[in-house]
């Protein structure tokens, strides 16, 4: 998947003649690094992409590819869904904590 948003962050940034140099400082990375995001060696999070979309002045979808559906919920849903996950397993584990110990006394 990286590889297909690299290539299309390639093809507008091509297009209005700006340099890897150029769009590498302005993500404050150098030109190996971006160059690495180009190739789809390095993904991109959902911060970088907006970033990457407004200095070239496109929209995020000329970026992403066909299959949006999946993109939006790799990109943008997973740290929402990572959080809830993990808020979960903690309230779980205190939950499991208090009544595995009867007599204990909690603060939550």
């Amino acid at each position: 998947m990286g590889k297909n948003i690299g290539n299309n962050i390639r093809v507008n940034r091509e297009k209005i003649e700006m340099t890897k140099f150029t769009l590498a400082s302005h993500l404050g990375i150098t030109e190996a690094e971006y160059v690495k995001i180009e190739d789809g060696i390095i993904e991109i999070n959902a911060d970088q992409l907006y970033a990457i979309a407004k200095f070239l002045n496109v929209s995020i979808y000329d970026i992403l590819p066909d299959d949006k559906p999946t993109v939006f919920n790799e990109y943008l849903l997973r740290p929402v869904f990572d959080y809830i996950r993990e808020w979960c397993i903690d309230r779980f584990k205190r939950i499991r904590t208090r009544y595995s110990h009867p007599g204990k006394k909690t603060t939550d």
